[in-house]
């Protein structure tokens, strides 16, 4: 099976007494190729609308010139050879630095937008938070500004929405640059999921809004997480649990800790240590396994990292060990491949336990949008699934965007 993505791009103009308004509406298609006997069947799946825009004058007639582009990414032709990333790829963007400014580069290391931002964020749902001369915006895929650089902070879109601060308050605009809430939040807030974001009022009581910025959940928890699975872990005093979109707590609050849900699964803690008992919930609070381990994360892609003594290995959703337990360290998966170090080096483990790429880095990073960040003596750069680097530089940063930190927001 094959999957790629394919922006389709739809503008249509329409003319009245030497007057033009148009539409235009980009939108990416996930295709899969599905091999069945000796031939190919395609499937187009989950339409994302990633930019639309009108323009319009003082009136309109209905006399209409329509252009519709498509493109398609698809295989290498054995006939013509290779076939270049095409704009529809370019959602798959990494940031990359060249004289202390940032750009990005796509999964073969061509450069696609020029440095010339003083930092960058990672694409997410078509957009980029770059800043420029101090102030935020965002880029689309083929870099131009979609939303003019006006903010000190700005986050990655997530569910069609990006916090941004104005004058030391935080709101939240739309793919659109369109300021949905006001900014009148003094604190950090939570990303929207599923329709919902945690936000904290001035006492520092967490609840939560729609994208109307209406409150749903009033502000009640000292702390609260992002939902998942129809629920979103949450914090009273220092006891964790588990509420519904309707703010009903559907677990009860006896966890010392609580983590989001990932492959059906919430990963929680009871006891102290050395008593610390490690166990997965599913979405009705029961108990799915437990896990006698010194530390435990949240599932990736169906896999938790955990240590047992000091070595990494993989759980999986049924609690079984999927990769021993024998690194020095691990991180999570992304992509189909995860970061781990053993014998001085890092490398990358796949979902069976082999190692893809040999440990021979560094500091190597998940993979994100097809390539990993890897470091080396001398310099850092962007390896592939197959371990071959695309892109490198010997101009070293102390801390690249979004590294410990919100993507695009500021020291405080």
């Amino acid at each position: 099976m094959i999957v790629t993505d394919s922006l389709f791009v739809v503008r249509l103009w329409f003319i009245s007494g030497g007057l033009t308004t148009g539409y235009e509406v980009c939108i990416m298609y996930r295709k899969v190729r599905i091999f069945e006997g000796k031939t190919w069947r395609m499937c187009l799946l989950s339409p994302t609308i990633l930019n639309k825009k009108w323009q319009i004058g003082p009136g309109y007639l209905p006399c209409v010139v329509a252009s519709c582009m498509v493109l398609i990414a698809g295989c290498p032709s054995p006939k013509t050879g290779p076939v270049r990333p095409t704009i529809s790829e370019r959602t798959y963007l990494i940031p990359f630095l060249k004289d202390k400014q940032w750009g990005y580069v796509d999964t073969t290391g061509a450069v696609m937008i020029p440095a010339r931002f003083d930092l960058t964020t990672p694409f997410s749902e078509g957009r980029a938070a770059v800043r420029k001369e101090g102030q935020w915006g965002y880029v689309n895929p083929t870099g131009r500004e979609v939303i003019r650089a006006r903010y000190s902070q700005a986050r990655a879109f997530a569910d069609g929405m990006a916090a941004v601060m104005v004058e030391g308050k935080f709101g939240y605009i739309d793919t659109d640059g369109k300021m949905r809430i006001a900014p009148r939040y003094s604190k950090k807030l939570g990303d929207f999921s599923e329709g919902l974001a945690a936000v904290p009022n001035d006492s520092g009581k967490w609840g939560f809004i729609d994208r109307a910025g209406k409150p749903v959940i009033p502000p009640q928890f000292d702390k609260a997480g992002s939902f998942a699975n129809g629920r979103a872990p949450v914090r009273v005093g220092n006891a964790y649990g588990f509420i519904d979109h309707s703010g009903k707590v559907i677990t009860p609050l006896d966890f010392v800790y609580a983590d989001r849900y990932a492959s059906g699964l919430a990963l929680v803690r009871a006891g102290a240590p050395p008593n610390v008992h490690w166990a997965f919930v599913d979405s009705t609070g029961r108990v799915r396994f437990t896990l006698q381990a010194d530390e435990t994360f949240a599932m990736a892609e169906g896999l938790s990292r955990t240590r047992i003594g000091q070595k990494w290995g993989y759980v999986n959703t049924e609690g079984q060990l999927a990769i021993p337990v024998e690194y020095d360290f691990a991180s999570d998966f992304s992509e189909g491949l995860a970061p781990v170090r053993k014998g001085g080096g890092w490398g990358y483990v796949s979902p069976v336990g082999e190692m893809a790429v040999a440990p021979q880095y560094l500091i190597a990073e998940p993979f994100r949008n097809g390539l990993g960040r890897v470091t080396f003596k001398g310099g850092w750069g962007y390896i592939n699934k197959s371990g071959k680097l695309v892109w490198q530089t010997s101009e070293m940063v102390m801390r690249r965007e979004g590294e410990k930190k919100e993507e695009g927001e500021e020291d405080e």
